[in-house]
């Protein structure tokens, strides 16, 4: 097959990302920059990257399967902040080692999934780079978004002693399906697609009222993990209330879900709870003051390693990443 060159390659990426493209959209792929229109609104700026082999793996994602999840993962970021997008940039840099017909076959099924995402929350893909590498398959996305309202992001610093924690759905999904398909195993469909294809939760800012979450973070490294990052940027601890808790729920990771501080007064009885109950959302524990200035996630009054995925941290419990 012939050898196949960037122009060609961006062009036909080009023609892809229009089908993304919304009134919001002054100017997409193919120029210098993209150009958004603003409405005033705080701006929301995040990046997050995907290696082959330690963020997904050929044996069990397709090139789709891919493009959403890389897509998924920083639009988490923005329902993490209550926020709604504006548009996204997507770098790749393929091995050198790969063929024409490999790289044109992975870029079609990639932006088939980015593109699917990208339509179906409003979130156009709007430029990036591609380039060559050395070695493994590079992925960078890069999203920006905005607040729903005039200074009303959710910021992971507010939590107060007293708040209660809720997570926005079930845990340990995703992380027990790359275990069964690194078993060499297929997990029911349902939670397969929790690890291929997570879906970020902008249903939480859409139907909770700004001001009734005083701080958010996104489940993606592994709860225990992800909850002491907000326990720390708030100055608090986090005591579950649930007994009964397993390995993959607490350390998995990978589950794109929200935690919520919310205050108890604004939950009960109101029509919080409803919402919350619709969302699936789950009490998981209360906020509470630190003990000797020091945040913890506490279960049966011990505290919690925060174990889970770090790439610069060698531990056991990064089998399930």
């Amino acid at each position: 097959m012939a050898a196949v060159d960037e122009d060609s390659l961006v062009q036909r990426i080009q023609t892809w990302c229009r089908t993304t493209q919304l009134e919001s959209t002054v100017l997409g792929v193919g120029d210098d920059a993209a150009i958004l229109r603003s409405s005033g609104r705080e701006i929301l700026f995040c990046s997050d990257m995907m290696i082959e082999n330690i963020h997904f793996d050929f044996k069990f994602s397709t090139p789709a399967d891919v493009g959403y999840k890389a897509i998924a993962r920083s639009l988490s970021d923005v329902a993490a902040m209550g926020g709604t997008p504006l548009g996204i940039t997507i770098s790749i840099s393929i091995p050198k080692a790969w063929s024409a017909e490999k790289c044109e076959t992975f870029l079609f099924g990639f932006y088939q999934g980015a593109c699917e995402i990208s339509r179906e929350f409003k979130s156009p893909i709007v430029g990036g780079d591609l380039s060559r590498s050395s070695s493994h398959l590079f992925i960078d996305i890069a999203a920006v978004g905005q607040s729903r309202a005039t200074n009303a992001t959710w910021r992971r610093s507010g939590a107060r002693a007293g708040d209660l924690a809720f997570v926005t759905g079930e845990l340990g999904r995703a992380a027990f399906a790359l275990g069964e398909f690194k078993s060499g195993r297929t997990p029911e469909y349902g939670v397969a697609l929790k690890h291929l294809r997570p879906r970020p939760r902008f249903d939480v800012g859409e139907m909770l009222p700004a001001d009734a979450v005083h701080a958010a973070i996104d489940i993606s490294d592994g709860f225990v993990r992800d909850a002491l990052h907000l326990c720390q940027a708030s100055s608090v601890s986090l005591e579950l209330t649930d007994q009964n808790f397993s390995d993959f729920e607490l350390f998995g990771g990978d589950d794109y879900e929200l935690l919520l501080a919310i205050p108890p007064e604004v939950v009960r009885p109101s029509v919080i709870e409803t919402i919350l109950a619709t969302l699936g959302a789950i009490a998981v524990g209360v906020f509470t003051q630190n003990a000797a200035r020091t945040s913890e996630v506490r279960l049966r009054s011990r505290p919690l390693k925060p174990l889970g995925h770090d790439s610069f941290r060698d531990d056991a419990i990064q089998k399930f990443k």
